[in-house]
């Protein structure tokens, strides 16, 4: 008879599998007992702390629970019946595991650390694109302030507004200038 855990009614007694570890023997119900539940453990004594599933093999998650194969995604259930059918002790299947899981999140790490880094190479592309942007509104803006300038020199006939004309002017220069020599340069 093989390792089990027995459980019994008064009216039919039934048998359900367990590890090995659990010793077991025929045990019976007591007689004013509707329904005793009776687990041996491995040192023979009875233990009845534990909940088990009815007798009448009803469809609750304890019982469900206890079959086999019950809880493995069937994703991966062929890796798991492939991992059971190596041998080697339990320590040494779950040390491979670990290291495994490790190498998997170094990784990881190591793949993040890269998209971390290639992002921050993107930022500096897109400040570098809009700092020059900015400094195109700035040049447009100072071009419409010459014409403007000029348009109020011609009109009043005041030197003030020439004056304003050369200010513009080198504005403008210096940011083609700046401009220039950053497109020499590259983004940063």
């Amino acid at each position: 008879m093989p390792p089990a855990l027995i459980q019994a009614s008064r009216d039919r007694p039934s048998i359900r599998t367990r590890p090995a570890s659990w010793c077991v023997g025929t045990v019976r119900p007591r007689a004013g007992d509707s329904r005793a539940r009776l687990l041996l453990t491995p040192g023979g004594r009875l233990d009845t702390n534990e909940e088990l599933p009815p007798a009448n093999g009803a469809n609750t998650p304890s019982s469900r629970s206890n079959r086999e194969g019950e809880g493995v995604p069937a994703l991966l259930r062929p890796f798991v019946e492939f991992v059971a059918r190596i041998q080697a002790r339990l320590e040494t299947k779950l040390l491979v595991g670990f290291l495994g899981i490790s190498v998997l999140m170094l990784a990881l790490g190591i793949v993040s650390l890269v998209v971390v880094n290639r992002m921050g190479t993107q930022v500096d592309h897109l400040s570098a694109l809009e700092d020059q942007q900015q400094r195109a509104e700035e040049m447009l803006y100072n071009v419409t302030a010459q014409s403007h300038f000029r348009t109020m020199a011609l009109l009043t006939g005041e030197p003030v507004w020439n004056d304003k004309i050369v200010t513009a002017k080198d504005a403008f220069t210096a940011l083609c200038g700046r401009d220039r020599g950053e497109r020499h340069r590259g983004p940063r």
